[in-house]
């Protein structure tokens, strides 16, 4: 009856689905008639209102059709089908055409195609273009109808949440309109709007779509023939158009001035209170309605169901009586339809085939006529088998009813057919049986399959037997054991009981009570999860107590088939034990690591640090490291655990520990090897006790550390939880050796770095210039010399070329590197370049070839002898001076023979024209010329004078001559006695005669202050030697340079020589 309701619903929702898309159809082709004709009020409703474009005309006509066809077309019809699918896709093409145009600000010319819209406003950048949310709309209901035949979800289908959120777009320009709310209708004055017409349209066309299939999603409510149903087609409309009508009256009827705002929604509340009154009466009258149906209905239900039952009993008599009758009949044709399936053969008292049928035929490959009248066991069976066989057929003769039997039947072509038998006699009315039926079955394929199992179970059994983990196989919730494999009795000793249960395994295996409930509770709720989804159980892992007393780490897994539970268990004991040593050695790893990454700690923070990762790694609770000294005598204790140093309550913690003084923990000192003790409060001769306030000690493991057959320290851990082994000896060890190796690394690398600080210092403080280069010339070292003169640091000279630093060694630079590849060291040769100050040095450059650890190099050495130069030149001046001083000496002497000749000229004119000698007055007289006049006239015309010059300037040339000589003599040194004022006059006459000093300045002009102290001593000094000392400070006395004073005291029997240093006038 209800489902007669709900398909009588579904045939009306469908043909208003239809109608509607009739509707469609019929709005669209109106506009698109407008379009053809140019008539307005086809394309608008209105003259005031926005037309329908073209495309969106066009689009409606092919969504309507397509919704007509879908209630129209054939089944059958391959053009329906096709036109169903084709429409909504041109109308999804229509609609992206058109958004792509609005995103990407694109005419591609569809909205011109057929028409040209001059109808729009001018502010309308896009004139024929639908507006994008009817762009939009349309690409919905497209994937709406295309989405039709897809499954619905639980509670809704795609086609109905497109078609929904279509009908809200759509609703909103329909209510502007409607009420006349420019807003809802133009969201923007650039683009143009939807229609009433259109937005219309989308309404039904949306209503029509949701409509399509009312049978599935949430349709499935609106033709429900109860309640739920009544309620949404009732209501749902009425509401939504109750609404609209009540917003409406009230606008217009506020505009018109029927009322005023405040009466408008007086009046707006108050029917809407009344309608929605009317409305819940409304249900609560169709609700009591349905339920006054319901009970009238189930009154005629039970009024049937009695006569039914009526009807039932005679019919149940009529049925008795007539199988009554027919019983014979029946169990003839039963046995017949029993044996109908199967073999069936008839033999008589002699043995004789008199029935084979056509099972018979197919199974044995003989005809009935080649079998017919011979005797079945002459045929069938060979003579082996043969007497089996017909003693059964005695049996059923006798009267005998023989069991089922299996025996092998030969067949036409030589085979074996296992044939499932059993013999029926046949007897009338109390007589002997007279023929013998056989029925069977073949169970050829069954045996072979029964043989292929037999096989697989020993082959099973045998791999069981020789699986490498436990495996029981048990039934039943109650875990009821059948089989145990051999591996799970070298865990677990066999048991006696029969049936045993896997609860009395759990007490066995788990003899710690908490942990066995624990464990035997998560088991069994894993296995009746299991049970019931009949899945795997997810693995466990269990700390079993084992038959020899062992802990073993099992993983236990099972599988349910059934009512079987397939266990397995992996002694995962020793991948656990790799996986503990892996985890410890990952653990070692990472402390060393972390260890090494300490550069810049101390060695307490690293030796500290060590001694925590080893509590760590050992599972103890405290811990030591104590070194020892050179003679292994005296251990010093350097650092404790924080949980010990926390634990200890000793007040006074001593450091040094003597070997021979110590107890038990010195045996690794004295053993040279690592002692274990597991149990520290037994009984030990080796003990002398530890002090009060000492940490209590459970259990204690310490170890030496050795270098070079040497012990260096010893590292010890205590209270471990469970007992010490080789594995924590191994972990404390190659911690320990990694944190002494560590040690020694930074202590060798401080070395290094002093020994490598103190050779830099070294090339440094070395006044010559050290490159270090490699095979290429590439400098790789200098000192601080060479960074100086060529004003480049170490970095910015490493790895350069050692000719772009020094250019004047680019021409040597080949002779270099032949000197490296030969082995040879370079000749000294000297070569001038320029400092960084541009100041001109000349070097001497040396090359020694290096190899050192297998890298070839050299060492370029630049000595700076400018200094050596400049003496060797200033030697070369004192050799040529000394010969000019030989030279000097020659001249003096011929230079001395004119001037005295000179002076003695000179001097004799004087006398001969002086009147006191008596010789020239007499001559005079003798030649009548008087010799007064000849004086005054040689005193007027100065030739007196004349001569006393010649005489004065040969006098002074003889002393300059006579000064030189003694100046340039080479003579040997020797102290005599002499006056100081002598070398000071010697000094200003050598002075006065200086070359350059005459030319640079005006002798003249320069001011000599002599003070010469009365009565001053002789003093014992080399007389040439102190007017060359006396001379050179001399030359630098001048205009702007100072002067020089001579002094003398008498009483101290002492002189000196003092330059007096220039005015700030620029004086003397």
């Amino acid at each position: 009856m209800a489902q007669k309701g709900r398909e009588k619903l579904v045939k009306r929702f469908q043909v208003a689905s239809c109608l509607l898309g009739l509707a469609v159809v019929v709005i669209g082709a109106t506009a698109l008639f407008g379009w053809i004709f140019n008539i307005t009020s086809l394309k608008s409703l209105s003259m005031t209102l926005v037309t329908m474009k073209v495309n969106s005309a066009i689009a409606f006509v092919l969504m309507g059709s397509a919704l007509v066809l879908i209630h129209t077309r054939p089944q059958t019809s391959f053009l329906g089908l096709r036109l169903v699918r084709v429409f909504p896709a041109l109308t999804i093409l229509i609609g992206l055409a058109t958004l792509f145009e609005y995103i990407f600000k694109m005419r591609i010319g569809i909205d011109e195609f057929l028409f040209y819209d001059n109808s729009s406003p001018q502010k309308i950048v896009f004139p024929g273009r639908m507006a994008p949310n009817t762009a939009f709309s349309f690409i919905l209901l497209g994937f709406a109808l295309l989405l039709t035949n897809i499954r619905d979800g639980k509670w809704y289908h795609p086609t109905e949440m497109l078609a929904v959120v279509t009908f809200v777009v759509a609703m909103v320009p329909f209510t502007g309109f409607l009420y006349g709310v420019p807003e809802l209708v133009r969201y923007t004055n650039r683009f143009p709007i939807m229609t009433l017409h259109t937005s219309g349209a989308f309404l039904l066309l949306s209503s029509g779509i949701l409509v399509l299939q009312p049978n599935r999603g949430w349709m499935k409510l609106a033709i429900d023939p109860g309640e739920a149903g009544v309620i949404i087609r009732g209501l749902l409309p009425l509401i939504i158009l109750i609404l609209v009508l009540l917003g409406w009256l009230r606008i217009y009827g506020e505009e018109f001035g029927l009322f005023s705002s405040v009466v408008g929604t007086a009046l707006f509340v108050v029917l809407r209170a009344l309608i929605i009154g009317i409305i819940i009466i409304g249900v609560a009258r169709v609700l009591y309605n349905l339920e006054l149906q319901r009970r009238q209905i189930q009154e005629q239900v039970e009024n049937a169901n009695a006569i039914l039952n009526q009807t039932v009993s005679a019919r149940t008599a009529e049925i008795e009586a007539a199988r009554l009758q027919l019983k014979y009949q029946h169990d003839f044709l039963g046995k017949i339809m029993e044996s109908s399936g199967a073999l069936i053969l008839v033999i008589d008292p002699a043995r004789r085939i008199l029935r084979f049928n056509h099972a018979c035929e197919e199974t044995t490959g003989y005809a009935a006529a080649e079998v017919l009248n011979k005797v079945f066991c002459g045929v069938f069976f060979n003579p082996l088998e043969k007497r089996d066989f017909c003693q059964a057929i005695e049996e059923v003769y006798a009267g005998n009813a023989p069991d089922t039997r299996e025996d092998a039947w030969l067949c036409k072509d030589g085979t074996t057919r296992w044939i499932r038998w059993r013999g029926t006699g046949m007897a009338e009315s109390e007589g002997p049986v007279t023929h013998c039926i056989i029925a069977g079955i073949d169970v050829t394929e069954r045996k072979r399959a029964e043989e292929r199992v037999w096989k697989n179970e020993e082959r099973l059994q045998g791999i069981m037997d020789h699986l490498p983990v436990g495996v029981v196989l048990s039934t039943g919730l109650e875990q009821r054991i059948l089989y145990v494999n051999p591996c799970f009795h070298e865990y677990f000793p066999p048991s006696d009981q029969e049936n045993e249960k896997m609860t009395s395994w759990w007490e066995q295996a788990l003899p710690d009570p908490d942990y066995r409930a624990t464990i035997q509770w998560e088991w069994e709720r894993r296995l009746e999860e299991a049970s019931f989804l009949q899945t795997e159980i997810q693995p466990m892992h269990v700390e079993i107590a084992a038959n020899d007393g062992t802990v073993k780490y099992m993983r236990v897994h099972a599988t349910v088939f059934g009512d079987l539970t397939f266990i397995t268990f992996v002694d995962l004991t020793e991948r656990q034990k790799a996986e503990s040593a892996r985890r410890l050695n990952e653990m070692r790893l990472e402390a060393l690591l972390n260890l090494n990454q300490m550069t810049k700690a101390s060695m307490k923070e690293l030796t500290d640090f060590v001694l925590e990762e080893a509590v760590r790694l050992t599972g103890s609770k405290i811990g030591y490291l104590a070194f020892m000294n050179e003679d292994e005598s005296v251990l010093t204790m350097y650092s404790w655990s924080k949980t010990a140093m926390q634990e200890c309550a000793m007040r006074e913690k001593p450091l040094i520990y003597p070997v021979k003084d110590t107890g038990l923990w010195g045996e690794a000192v004295r053993q040279r090897s690592a002692v274990i003790t597991n149990d520290y409060d037994a009984p030990n001769p080796l003990k002398k006790g530890y002090p009060e306030g000492h940490v209590p000690i459970r259990r204690h493991m310490n170890i030496p550390v050795m270098d070079e057959g040497r012990i260096v320290l010893v590292a010890g851990v205590g209270n471990k939880n469970e007992p010490y082994d080789n594995s924590d000896v191994r972990q404390l060890t190659l911690l320990m050796d990694g944190m002494w190796r560590l040690l020694q690394r930074r202590k060798h690398e401080e070395e290094i770095r002093h020994m490598r600080s103190y050779l830099q210092n070294v090339v440094d403080s070395m006044p010559t210039m050290l490159i270090g280069v490699d095979l290429d010339g590439t400098i790789i070292h200098w000192n601080r010399e060479a960074a100086k003169f060529t004003g480049f640091s170490d970095e910015a000279s490493y790895g350069k070329e050692i000719g772009e630093v020094l250019p004047q060694l680019h021409a040597h630079l080949d002779k270099i590197k032949s000197a490296i590849r030969e082995g040879r060291g370079l000749e000294r040769e000297r070569i001038s370049m320029r400092n960084s100050q541009d100041e001109n040095q000349i070097f001497e450059i040396m090359v020694f070839p290096l190899i050192a650890n297998g890298a070839s190099g050299a060492v370029v050495r630049l000595d700076d002898v400018t200094t050596r130069v400049q003496i060797e030149e200033m030697m070369v001046q004192t050799e040529k001076m000394m010969s000019v001083g030989g030279l000097a000496a020659g001249m003096a002497h011929e230079i001395n023979n004119p001037l005295g000749g000179i002076l003695q000229a000179c001097q004799n004119i004087e006398r001969r024209t002086s009147l006191d000698l008596p010789k020239n007055l007499e001559v005079a007289d003798a030649l009548g010329v008087d010799l007064s006049k000849v004086r005054e006239y040689l005193a007027k015309r100065d030739i007196l004078e004349f001569i006393s010059c010649i005489r004065s300037d040969g006098t002074r040339a003889a002393r300059i001559v006579s000064d030189m000589l003694a100046f340039s003599r080479r003579t040997d040194s020797q102290l005599l006695p002499t006056q100081v004022e002598e070398i000071v006059d010697t000094v200003l006459r050598l002075a006065a005669n200086d070359y350059d000093l005459k030319k640079q300045y005006d002798f003249r002009n320069i001011k000599i202050t002599r003070e010469y102290e009365e009565g001053l001593p002789e003093v014992q000094c080399d007389k040439t030697k102190n007017r060359a000392g006396a001379f050179e400070p001399g030359q630098e006395c001048g205009p702007g340079h100072g002067g020089l004073a001579g002094q003398g005291d008498s009483q101290n029997h002492h002189s000196r020589l003092q330059r007096s240093a220039p005015s700030s006038s620029g004086g003397d």
